[in-house]
């Protein structure tokens, strides 16, 4: 099943962690004024590196074909209004964690609706 994860709009950078396929994860979202846009770091619970620095794009998968070996087996997309605010994240921009058994196929479509 899916999972939507929690993000923190009010704050301009933020990290948690967050568990994806049974496994723990460090992830910060941060948003850059000069870009307007938000950012996302992906590190192991011990802090190793996975992935940084990748800006979050509606309707894109910020592991786009990168799957690092370190990183969740999944899909993590961003879903939500082209040209957001920064007011948006975790409202109508959302990242949605897909579990790799559950990855929607062209056939079958992507199965979440953004308010």
């Amino acid at each position: 099943m899916p999972v939507k994860l929690t993000t923190y709009q009010d704050v301009d950078d933020a990290t948690q962690t967050v568990t994806l396929d049974d496994t723990q994860y460090r992830l910060r979202t941060y948003w850059r004024e000069r870009l307007g846009a938000w950012f996302l770091d992906l590190r192991e619970a011990d802090n190793t590196e996975i992935m940084l620095g990748v800006r979050l794009s509606p309707g894109g998968d910020p592991f786009a074909g990168i799957q690092p070996e370190n990183g969740p087996s999944g899909s993590l997309w961003c879903i939500g209004p082209d040209g957001y605010d920064r007011e948006d994240l975790g409202d109508s921009l959302q990242l949605w964690y897909w579990p790799s058994d559950e990855i929607p196929t062209a056939s079958t479509g992507w199965d979440v609706t953004v308010a």
